[in-house]
């Protein structure tokens, strides 16, 4: 949109988010363990309960009968 000479710009999010949030999609969509290091855990654990937020996938089995 243009007034007056000036640009304006539509916002982008339509949410606000924290660090927190980016912390936590960090952490979900990195599939290696790696995340940790990048958060400064010293327990991987930690990652995994409070950042890890996305569902796992699982690999189909066989079909039962």
């Amino acid at each position: 949109m243009e007034q007056n000479g000036a640009v304006t710009l539509a916002p982008v999010l339509s949410e606000p988010f924290t660090i927190d949030d980016l912390c936590a999609e960090s952490a979900s969509d990195d599939e290696s363990d790696d995340a940790h290091d990048r958060l400064a855990h010293d327990d991987p654990r930690t990652t995994q309960a409070i950042y890890r937020r996305k569902p796992r996938r699982v690999r189909a089995e066989r079909k039962v009968r």
